[in-house]
């Protein structure tokens, strides 16, 4: 059982899940989530981690290579009708819990038009076969999926810059990739802070945000690049 929210349902979303857990619970308070996104708040004597549908215990998340405020991708199941208490925080208990660390990168805001195209002619020029947005997010971070072009084996990191000027009266963002050689997985994560802060000036001090996603696709005969709009443009973000 799943919460159902209003993104998209992200199909894609296969990962080679890593950690470990205990054994179900056969009750009907028991959710199971699959391809969920979650941060590490801490990872004490009880590590808790915060996900878009609240906040869970996770026995023996520790590792030399995980910190308080990394992401993941996840996949667990818990009983949500009832919460565990540590000395500092009240929490479900996750149990089967699996992981893969999420990249991330925050979002670029030009203030001209000139810097807009200057980012756009960088070196972030390989193409996108297809891009999809998670239908949950967490605080300012936006989830993507992506796929690449006959090139699964090479692993790439991602970018996403709005254009200064709006089109049909919404900020548009548009989302490039290149080649990298740290392994970066099938899912990226976006910091949307700085756009928030600043719709909040610019456009509307409360409500939805509303915008356009594009992301490059290839090039075309005259050597310009071509980008493909998400199908639900323009996006509507009620959680921020």
């Amino acid at each position: 059982m799943k919460k159902v929210s209003l993104f998209f349902v992200l199909c894609f979303f296969v990962l080679g899940f890593t950690g470990c857990g205990d054994n179900k619970k056969d009750d009907k308070s028991i959710f199971y989530f699959y391809n969920e996104p979650a941060i590490i708040e801490n990872l004490g004597s009880s590590p808790v981690v915060k996900t878009p549908h609240g906040k869970f215990f996770v026995s023996f998340l520790k590792g030399d290579s995980l910190k308080a405020g990394n992401v993941l991708w996840t996949s667990f199941s818990a009983d949500m009708g009832a919460k565990v208490k540590d000395s500092l925080t009240t929490a479900y208990k996750a149990v089967n819990f699996k992981y893969e660390k999420v990249d991330t990168s925050h979002v670029i805001m030009p203030t001209t038009n000139a810097e807009f195209e200057k980012y756009l002619s960088d070196d972030y020029s390989a193409s996108i076969q297809k891009a999809v947005l998670h239908k949950d997010n967490i605080d300012s971070l936006l989830f993507f999926g992506f796929q690449k072009q006959n090139n699964v084996n090479k692993k790439y990191v991602y970018e996403i810059i709005m254009n200064p000027k709006t089109e049909n009266g919404n900020p548009t963002f548009y989302i490039r990739m290149k080649e990298t050689n740290p392994k970066i997985g099938t899912v990226f994560a976006f910091d949307m802070k700085k756009f928030i802060a600043w719709y909040r000036k610019n456009v509307a001090a409360q409500g939805p945000l509303k915008f356009n996603l594009k992301y490059k696709t290839g090039k075309g005969k005259d050597g310009k690049d071509i980008y493909s709009d998400f199908k639900s443009n323009p996006i509507s973000w009620t959680n921020p």
